[in-house]
């Protein structure tokens, strides 16, 4: 190759790395603002009690989407797919902003999870496609930094946007940064046209059809359908509608059907999209429990958080968000920071029960914080690590539960492991919004019948919505302190393993396999770590 060849290759490789460290931190500031303004946003729509909606929205539809989008790239090239997933991001946030009425903000919202879902899926693996194995980690490292500026960023200005200048520039913004990532992706991403330069046009499309026929479609879709019944199953009862009203029995009841008809398919196809018979080996639940719960912890504290500071110490927009930013630059630098250390002690084991007591104590500040906000309030610093404390624990835990898991599986388990966890711990963010949704709702509404009202206490409506809505954020952080007591006890069950493992000094793989060459599902940064999420979900 000619020193001018090499050249050129090193500028498209520089080229495209930019692009995904963009997507990245597009990302990132689209997960750590939406935490921090969701529920600002739903209340200007008058749909205080349905804001997590559109968040869920989101989530189920980048769910389905990851697995779509890598089986595609690995047969059409990573570009048409990726930048497929950056134009679908772009439009449906300028869509977004129009905010022509809920349902139509609903249903675009739930939109850009296409996107995002197909943006995460991709960016990890045409990462590693760009500088290698080798040079992985060096670029990994930079990958969390930027993943860090995003949800700092995000944290710090979604509230100041939202407040001073009106919630549609959120996206706009948004819309503003995805034009020069799709743009470089057109130009510098691997496509079909190199594909072929190894296989005939109609090798690659024949191999794509054939990929998409071994899909489990079937799965995927009784997955998606036990989501939303769930989802409106918790959504609706003892908020819209009684927990007696037919069409919460009904959802109840399809979230069931639907539950079991899935889990009898997945028992029976050769490439599951949940891999059912590997969930229900020891000790492989426990650490897929493990990520479901770290993942509720962590986003019960920080789409919640927001919450409580509005309605309880009654902060603006602005202030709340900015709380936030801490929290996220923690998970970032804690992670890191946990993939060093171990890599250099060769074991997950320190990391994997060091985590435990920051997520007990933090999830009891958040408690304590939400029970003492009106009587004894704390200053802000004591706030700040009851926000700080528990995603520490969780950005710990993380990595180390999957390594973890990984050394403990059997190796033709390793792909379906990887892939589990991290979907458990997608499912994490989805139990963290939907059911804490539900605790807080219902446990506002038990409030209300409880407390006798007057002409003399109405007079003092502030401090009465105040009061309660402290009981019910109390009843939700109540439920992430429970997440963290299950963490240790399932993970107590497999200490003596991890020891022994810690004692022989075993090596860890330091890259996590995946099938077809990526992980089938991810919800943020942490490939190694099977990726973040985010806040749902961080850098790939």
């Amino acid at each position: 190759m000619s020193a001018s060849s090499r050249s050129t290759s090193a500028w498209r490789t520089k080229a495209l790395i930019s692009a995904l460290m963009l997507c990245n931190f597009l990302i990132s500031l689209q997960s750590s603002s939406s935490a921090a303004t969701y529920f600002t946003i739903a209340a200007e729509f008058g749909r205080a009690n349905e804001a997590t909606w559109p968040v869920n929205g989101t989530l189920i539809a980048s769910l389905m989407a990851q697995p779509l989008f890598a089986r595609m790239s690995d047969h059409l090239g990573r570009r048409a797919p990726y930048v497929t997933a950056v134009v679908i991001f772009a439009i449906t946030n300028a869509l977004s902003a129009l905010g022509s009425g809920w349902p139509w903000y609903l249903t675009i919202r739930t939109l850009c999870g296409v996107g995002s879902g197909g943006m995460l899926g991709l960016g990890s693996i045409t990462l590693t496609d760009a500088v290698g194995l080798d040079q992985r980690p060096f670029y990994q490292s930079i990958n969390y930094l930027v993943y860090g500026a995003g949800s700092g960023l995000g944290a710090a200005f979604g509230g100041t946007i939202v407040q001073h200048f009106g919630w549609p520039w959120l996206y706009v913004v948004q819309f503003i940064i995805a034009i020069p990532g799709a743009i470089l992706l057109i130009l510098y991403a691997p496509g079909a046209d190199e594909l072929s330069e190894k296989h005939s046009i109609d090798k690659i499309l024949g191999g794509f059809v054939q990929s998409m026929q071994k899909f489990d479609w079937k799965g995927a879709l009784y997955l998606c359908v036990s989501l939303l019944a769930l989802f409106i199953f918790l959504s609706l009862g003892g908020n819209t509608f009684p927990w007696t009203h037919p069409t919460v029995i009904s959802t109840g009841v399809t979230f069931a059907i639907a539950g079991f008809i899935l889990w009898r398919h997945e028992m029976a196809v050769e490439m599951p999209v949940l891999h059912v018979q590997l969930i229900c080996k020891s000790p492989i639940w426990n650490f897929l429990l493990a990520g479901f719960l770290l993942n509720m912890i962590n986003h019960t504290a920080m789409y919640y958080a927001p919450v409580f500071f509005q309605t309880v110490l009654l902060d603006t927009p602005e202030r709340a968000s900015a709380r936030l930013v801490f929290p996220s630059l923690c998970f970032t630098f804690v992670s890191a920071l946990t993939s060093y250390i171990i890599s250099r002690t060769g074991s997950p084991a320190f990391t994997l029960y060091g985590s435990q007591p920051f997520l007990l104590l933090g999830s009891a500040g958040l408690v304590v914080m939400a029970a003492t906000a009106l009587t004894y309030p704390l200053n802000n610093i004591a706030y700040t690590l009851s926000l700080g404390i528990p995603v520490i624990g969780a950005s710990m835990l993380a990595p180390s539960a999957l390594l973890t898991l990984l050394h403990l599986c059997d190796p033709e388990d390793h792909a379906s492991a990887n892939s589990s966890y991290i979907l458990a711990r997608t499912l994490g963010i989805f139990g963290a919004t939907a059911l804490g949704s539900t605790v807080l709702q219902n446990t506002f509404e038990y409030a209300i019948h409880k407390r006798e009202l007057s002409t003399e206490t109405l007079q003092d409506l502030q401090t009465i919505v105040r009061e309660l809505f402290a009981v019910a954020l109390l009843a939700v952080f109540i439920l992430g302190f429970c997440s963290a007591l299950m963490i240790s006890f399932s993970l107590a069950k497999v200490y003596l393993r991890t020891r022994r493992m810690l004692a022989r000094g075993t090596a860890i793989p330091s890259e996590p396999p995946s099938e077809h060459g990526l992980d089938d599902f991810s919800d943020g940064p942490d490939t190694e770590m099977s990726q973040l999420g985010t806040m749902a979900t961080s850098p790939h």
